[in-house]
């Protein structure tokens, strides 16, 4: 009885066997040679030469979904490229500048479409000139991990730049401790992503932020920035119309700000133009040099659930610059607050009017204001402000929740209000040592949210109040009219509307007297 051919027998016989399809192929190294003994009592060579004949004739087909296809060069064009085969052991002492090979290594990687790793290279220095790493995603080891990939720079430089589009970073810690210089510096380009980064500012002098981007459809993600930088921003979102980029869709998110410099910056640095469009969402901040955020020309900014604690002068700083200005914010959710020991006056939301241009709308939606001088300020040229849908104000020093000048347009409804506190003071009242007065108030009854108010332009707080309403362009039901509020200077009146055939402006006619 014949014993069964093993495998080793079967391949080295196929590969001696002649075909008109296949050509044949040598035998492996250490497989049995064409006639000789079979190992293992396997069967004589005839056999499983007919064997491997039968096996020639199988056709295999390419069932592979079309476009799945896979060579291996596609494999090896996929894998990254490394940067340890551009470094010696000796080049990464942490003292000598490992620029040139980042630079070739940078270089080669968007040759070749392919992404940098540097997660064998844990210290690096790139003392200048910058890397430009446009096309390239330099790709570490990640937050958090130990040993990180670190790189330092201590020079007057940029660490990285981007001269074209899609420049990319993930799982870098950085640290600048230059007098002057940026991080990563995106001012030409568009589609950049850092993410998963840590970036560390370290010298008080340095006025440069640690990172700043012009293009459109920029992500900023999972990043931390440690800002020692006393007169710096941390980041920059920033439009000028020389170049042709328009700064439009792009998103910092999910990121940490720290430190006793200053937190995000939006807007124009040569007042050209405004970025059109940014979302800011899941803010983490306790910077203690400066606002979270200061704005001075935007179309539409999104800040969601932002947690903007340890305020130093305001949490949002409103500055609108000339000439497009603030078009539209929205402020969704979060909290904004301080403490006594870092600033007792500081305002939740702040809108200084110096830079000379108006603000159309601002928007706040269940956002928490607390440990505050007050809850929000807001000057001349401030039009069109809500905050509702259970804002909640307390803790705040001054007793007042917000403050607008005469002729804005205010809905203040939904709210909680802690007890004590006042909900709305009208700024800029004329005291004209009158005894008695009357003023007219106009309301919008369309998205109107429960309070109106105005200077009473008296002496002293009116003792004697007597209100009429009238309908005007609008079709309702007489609403319930309570004095809500009155001091030196102001009335604020809660209205409850009802019955609302059509919408329109509605008057309060109020007489008071001393």
């Amino acid at each position: 009885m014949t014993s069964r051919p093993t495998r080793r027998a079967l391949l080295a016989a196929a590969a001696a066997a002649p075909s008109a399809a296949v050509p044949a192929a040598p035998a492996a190294p250490g497989s049995a040679a064409p006639g000789s003994a079979a190992p293992d009592g396997a069967a004589p060579d005839g056999a499983a030469t007919a064997f491997a004949a039968d096996v020639r004739r199988v056709v295999f087909p390419r069932a592979r979904p079309q476009g799945l296809e896979r060579t291996l060069g596609d494999v090896v064009a996929a894998e990254p490229l490394r940067l340890t085969q551009y470094l010696r052991p000796a080049d990464m002492d942490g003292a000598s500048n490992n620029r040139e090979a980042v630079n070739a290594a940078v270089a080669d990687a968007r040759a070749s479409g392919r992404s940098l790793d540097l997660t064998g290279t844990p210290h690096l220095v790139l003392n200048g000139p910058p890397v430009d790493i446009q096309g390239v995603a330099l790709v570490g080891r990640g937050v958090g991990t130990m040993p990180a990939t670190r790189i330092v720079t201590s020079n007057p430089v940029d660490t990285f730049t981007a001269a074209g589009n899609s420049a990319g970073a993930r799982g870098l810690t950085v640290e600048h401790s230059g007098p002057a210089g940026q991080i990563f510096r995106l001012h030409q380009g568009i589609s950049h992503r850092i993410e998963d980064c840590n970036l560390a500012g370290t010298h008080p002098d340095n006025p440069d932020p640690l990172l700043s981007f012009r293009g459109a459809n920029t992500d900023l993600e999972g990043i931390g920035f440690n800002n020692f930088r006393l007169r710096a921003y941390s980041w920059l979102c920033d439009a000028v119309a020389a170049g042709g980029l328009i700064n439009i869709n792009s998103a910092v998110r999910h990121c940490y700000q720290g430190g006793p410099g200053r937190g995000g910056w939006i807007g124009s640095s040569d007042r050209s133009t405004r970025p059109e469009g940014l979302s800011v969402d899941d803010l983490k901040s306790i910077v203690t040099g400066g606002p979270a955020l200061t704005v001075e020309s935007v179309l539409s900014l999104m800040v969601v659930t932002p947690m903007l604690d340890q305020v130093r002068g305001a949490g949002l700083l409103l500055r609108p610059a000339a000439p497009y200005g603030i078009d539209d914010v929205q402020i969704l959710g979060g909290w904004i607050g301080s403490s006594p020991t870092t600033d007792p006056d500081a305002v939740g939301i702040l809108h200084d009017p110096a830079l000379g241009h108006g603000m159309a709308r601002l928007r706040a939606l269940g956002t928490s204001f607390r440990y505050l001088e007050r809850a929000a300020r807001f000057g001349p040229k401030a039009t069109d402000l809500l905050l509702d849908a259970g804002c909640a104000f307390t803790d705040l020093r001054s007793g007042i929740a917000v403050e607008v000048p005469p002729g804005a347009s205010l809905a203040l409804g939904r709210c909680l209000f802690a007890q004590g506190v006042q909900p709305v003071l009208f700024t800029g009242a004329a005291r004209a040592g009158r005894l008695a007065n009357r003023i007219r108030i106009p309301f919008q009854t369309r998205g109107f949210a429960g309070y109106v108010g105005a200077p009473h332009g008296l002496a002293a707080p009116p003792s004697h109040v007597a209100v009429s309403v009238e309908a005007g362009t609008a079709g309702m039901q007489p609403p319930a009219v309570m004095l809500a509020q009155k001091d030196e200077a102001n009335v604020v009146f809660a209205l409850t509307l009802a019955g609302i055939a059509a919408h329109g402006t509605g008057y309060l006619d109020v007489a008071l007297a001393v």
